[in-house]
């Protein structure tokens, strides 16, 4: 009990001294991020033809859209326990792809691997484009302890 509350002290401290260095606001997302808002993610809902997202059983992809939560950077936090079960890395990389956060996809070591491009995928690090396994965006620069969720960069 002890150790995860340091943790979450030690997490929350890291987030808002990468917050203090960039005073960018909500040019911190990705330039190339399709979905930075509710607003962005209800527009794609409605006008793609082909989402990522259709990879993802009915009730998974209800549970992962409920999941989202976003602040004014971007998405600050998601379930991932769905996306691991039913999705391959590259099936995963491209629907965190619509939020800007394809790079953290290798952090989802319980997906199925199958193809060079899904070991390739698994491969990359990039400290720049992180999240945090096992925790959850409990506000602007907090992430909290939650099994199955990721708390990102734009938290």
């Amino acid at each position: 009990m002890f150790m995860k509350l340091i943790t979450t002290i030690l997490v929350s401290v890291a987030l808002l001294a990468c917050a203090g260095e960039s005073e960018q606001g909500a040019d911190d997302t990705s330039p190339f991020a399709l979905i930075q808002s509710s607003t962005d993610l209800a527009a794609h809902l409605r006008d793609a033809g082909d989402s990522p997202l259709d990879r993802l059983s009915t009730g998974a992809r209800q549970r992962f859209i409920d999941s989202l939560m976003f602040t004014e950077n971007g998405l600050g936090s998601y379930q991932y326990s769905d996306l691991e079960a039913e999705l391959s890395p590259t099936e995963i990389h491209a629907i965190l792809g619509l939020f800007g956060l394809e790079d953290s996809t290798s952090m989802l070591t319980g997906a199925r691997i199958s193809t060079d491009a899904d070991r390739e995928i698994m491969k990359r690090r990039d400290d720049d484009d992180w999240a945090l396994k096992d925790f959850w965006c409990a506000g602007r620069g907090t992430c909290l302890d939650k099994s199955g969720s990721a708390c990102t960069r734009n938290c």
